[in-house]
């Protein structure tokens, strides 16, 4: 006899939770093929692990597709103060930055607190000619990415930019200072640690600072990454899909772990499950492992371009970056209330435990940005943070502290269980979120919301194509 469908949802919603192998999975992506920075040959060692493990887990149709962008190979940093004493600090390039000339950039610091726009605007005379050190955190309940602050820098005459970590800890972080698929870096950037950034504030109260940036790194034309593909079918041939993705490359400063092998193998633990609902669900699941989302989401918008003819089928996106990185597994919604409304329903309809929240349109930084300009409903399922924890920035993203040991097991258990239920009640929803949106009504309602000047200094206004 067949067993009732909420029966076998029971036995695998239980078998994720007493069998759950997340973070024993990130533990073999980490320590075996490191961080998978674009580019390298550990990107091409976990694209190679990725397919085998997708075929593992009983997805159909398993396939690689690659993705075309500008990349970027580290080189040498160093950072001197030249006035007023002398000495050589600990920095990092900014992924994406260019070199300086062969002699360096020396030039006056100057301080413009958390790159605000406002921070901006109040030394605007200042800035001209300088290079400007910037802090990498956000005024309390906001978050202002670094690309922002990187071009306003450019726009209010800087020579180049300095970011400080807002995490003690001496820790170095990189990040992208340009969306690679379009752009490269036009200023020399670096990083350097909080305790440095204090360091350099401190001689600043005391009077004028002058610092020397030697940076040597390249740009590498027409480069590939690739999106790792599976499929779930639904019944009858279902044409309708839930497209549910997670990054799986990371920065060169460590194993990558937290952002974003421990999203991604919670997706796949989850996808691993409803594997064996093949056939029997209302909508089919697309899972996708993402490309170069750290140069800022390379792969996701590579998958928007080549997937317009059929993206009228994509009913959802849901975005993993996160997931059980933080406390509790929640959604966040960006500035469709009708896709809201869906969610607060099927939250509660289905006794889910999540809290759901709406977002505005910015920093449109991860993987459901280039699924959300293209009119398709979108939402992000990631670890809640709080106000004060977002402020400080990134956390121990991006730096050395990224590792393995970091991962929670029982988080990452519960956040697995919680996107398969999030899945099944979608797929069997005869009701979509909502309605894909045309492009142009998207870019609309991002210029009614104030979005157009931010995303023009990101180099991300782009109403007329995704690539």
């Amino acid at each position: 006899m067949d067993v009732p469908f909420n029966e076998k949802m029971s036995q695998l919603i239980g078998g994720l939770w007493m069998h759950n192998r997340i973070v024993a999975n990130v533990a073999t992506f980490c320590d075996r093929y490191g961080n998978r920075f674009a580019g390298t040959a550990s990107e091409l060692r976990g694209r190679d692990y990725l397919l085998e493990h997708f075929r593992s887990l009983g997805l159909d149709n398993v396939h690689l597709e690659p993705c075309t962008y500008t990349g970027w190979k580290r080189g040498a940093c160093q950072l001197d103060i030249t006035q007023p004493l002398q000495r050589t600090l600990e920095a990092v390039s900014m992924v994406h930055s260019p070199s300086t000339p062969g002699t360096g950039l020396e030039a006056e610091l100057v301080w413009l607190g958390q790159g605000t726009k406002a921070d901006f605007e109040r030394r605007r005379d200042e800035i001209p000619g300088k290079i400007a050190l910037i802090g990498l955190g956000s005024p309390l309940g906001t978050f202002i990415h670094r690309v922002s602050k990187y071009g306003w820098a450019r726009e209010f005459g800087a020579v180049g930019v300095i970011f400080a970590k807002e995490e003690p800890g001496q820790l170095l972080a990189t990040g992208t200072v340009a969306a690679a698929y379009r752009h490269i870096g036009t200023l020399p950037a670096a990083g350097v640690t909080y305790e440095t950034g204090q360091f350099l504030r401190r001689q600043l109260a005391q009077g004028s600072v002058r610092v020397r940036m030697l940076l040597e790194n390249a740009f590498v034309p027409d480069a590939t990454t690739w999106n790792i593909v599976g499929d779930i079918p639904g019944k009858d041939g279902a044409s309708e899909q839930i497209v549910v993705g997670a990054h799986w490359d990371g920065h060169d400063r460590a194993d990558a772990a937290l952002d974003n092998a421990l999203g991604l193998f919670t997706v796949l633990e989850a996808a691993g499950a409803l594997s064996r609902l093949r056939g029997q669900l209302g909508r089919s699941i697309r899972v996708v492992a993402f490309g170069n989302e750290e140069s800022w989401a390379v792969g996701s918008t590579n998958y928007v371009a080549q997937h317009a003819a059929d993206l009228d089928q994509a009913a959802l996106m849901i975005n993993c970056d996160a997931l059980a990185r933080f406390g509790r597994t929640s959604i966040r919604v960006t500035k469709r209330q009708e896709i809201f409304d869906y969610f607060e329903q099927t939250i509660a309809a289905n006794g889910l435990p999540v809290p759901i929240s709406m977002s505005g349109w910015l920093p449109g930084s991860s993987d459901e940005w280039p699924f959300l300009v293209a009119g398709v409903p979108t939402i992000s399922a990631r670890g809640t943070q709080s106000p004060e924890e977002r402020s400080r920035g990134r956390g121990i993203d991006h730096t050395q502290a990224d590792t393995v040991d970091k991962a929670d097991d029982i988080r990452a258990r519960e956040a697995s269980m919680i996107l398969a239920q999030l899945l099944v009640a979608v797929a069997e929803n005869p009701n979509r979120p909502g309605p894909k949106i045309a492009r142009a009504d998207i870019f609309q309602r991002l210029r009614a919301d104030g979005a157009e000047e931010e995303l023009r200094v990101q180099g991300r206004w782009h109403p007329e194509s995704i690539l």
